[in-house]
């Protein structure tokens, strides 16, 4: 999970308010939907779309590649063989 900290603040995570889906139309612009606990809610602010592409670039910063990925659970899956 990542998170990010603040002067002050407790460290937020950043899927922790839930999934998010991100699409760009013919013309270029992009529109964000966020899932919440009771629904959804769809996006096409320059500032909110801008939050959203910065939270996926931070989870795609940090996360593993394929082949990372496949080792990781190889190594953690040996053990409970």
């Amino acid at each position: 999970m990542f998170g990010v900290r603040a002067a002050g603040w407790p460290i937020l995570y950043v899927s922790l308010s839930g999934p998010f889906d991100l699409a760009r139309g013919g013309g270029g612009g992009w529109v964000g939907h966020m899932e919440h606990r009771i629904d959804g809610l769809m996006v096409d602010g320059d500032h909110e779309v801008a939050t959203l592409l910065a939270r996926w670039a931070m989870i795609r910063n940090g996360a593993l590649s394929r082949r990372q990925s496949t080792e990781l659970l190889k190594e953690v899956v040996t053990p409970w063989s």
